[in-house]
């Protein structure tokens, strides 16, 4: 009805919301067929589209858009005061959150402890909900850093607080993302045992709290995978990549989720002789991997 400003005010609303339930192409789907001008005078909606595009990629477009929710950051405070208003101060975290993960996307490890550390010196600017979850954000990216740079010790400890946090918030898609990549560093260390019993409770948790079927879980199956695979046991190693799959079908996940099935269940094919199968099924990742951002450990797996 071209009623534009309620639109963006009804969409800012439900943005969060949103984002965590994997919805990014409605998101972005939402903002882009607003009137460009609009979009660009409103940081929430810009910081929404990078969110969008640190999970999709291209990376390029999250920090354009992190770039112009700055820009429309500094147009609203041209004549006004130069104390920031508690809104104003959440863009500018949020902003900055942004740019963490972004930096550990790429790899850029002095950046994102040069960003991170900083402001997780820091308490928490509140006990909202907005500054804990921002938090979380910011200790994700330092967690991945310490991981890509083969500082295992370091990403776990993260890891921990990561998931003791976000597991208190209800802030699930970190507390899933925490707990996959302590599962790593413990199989990377030989505790294949702790690894398997810390998610096995995870997975309890997440039914007992009805988010057995949140699309991150697929991530959590094939670390168990991984384990089974360990131990010799490839018919539950592929049992437990199905139901990786099984989450994925039909939604809208971002690549990295479906890399890492694929990965899993190309290992198992190769272990069952099925090389034509499981050359077709890692060529799936790789065309995943080249068509967005992806996480180091997946990469890794899939040239191996």
């Amino acid at each position: 009805a071209h009623d534009y400003l309620q639109a963006v005010e009804l969409i800012e609303k439900i943005s969060e919301s949103t984002w965590l339930n994997g919805e990014y192409s409605k998101l972005t789907g939402w903002i882009r067929v607003l009137p460009e001008v609009l979009v660009h005078s409103r940081p929430w909606l810009c910081i929404w589209c990078a969110w969008c595009f640190t999970q999709t990629g291209p990376l390029q477009d999250a920090s354009r858009w992190v770039e112009a929710a700055e820009q429309a950051l500094a147009s609203q405070l041209q004549d006004q005061s130069s104390d920031l208003s508690p809104n104003e101060q959440a863009i500018r975290e949020e902003i900055n959150i942004i740019r963490i993960v972004i930096s550990s996307l790429v790899q850029d490890y002095d950046k994102t402890l040069q960003l991170a550390l900083p402001m997780l010196e820091q308490p928490p600017r509140s006990n909202q909900l907005s500054s804990l979850i921002a938090r979380c954000n910011a200790l994700h990216g330092l967690s991945s850093s310490y991981y890509v740079a083969g500082e295992f010790s370091k990403a776990e400890q993260i890891c921990q607080e990561t998931a003791e946090l976000a597991k208190d918030i209800s802030f699930y898609l970190r507390y899933i993302h925490a707990i996959h990549k302590r599962s790593h560093a413990m199989r990377i260390s030989g505790r294949l045992h702790q690894s398997f019993q810390m998610l096995q409770e995870t997975l309890a948790f997440l039914h007992q709290q009805g988010k057995h079927e949140y699309f991150p879980v697929s991530d959590l199956y094939c670390r168990l995978s991984d384990l089974w695979y360990e131990w010799n046991n490839i018919e539950e190693a592929q049992r437990m990549v199905e139901e990786s799959l099984k989450l994925n079908e039909g939604m809208e996940v971002p690549y990295f989720y479906l890399v890492g099935s694929y990965n899993a269940l190309g290992r198992i094919l190769i272990a069952k002789g099925g090389m034509e199968k499981a050359q077709d099924t890692l060529q799936k990742a790789t065309n995943l991997i080249q068509k967005s951002s992806c996480w180091p450990q997946l990469i890794w797996e899939n040239e191996t």
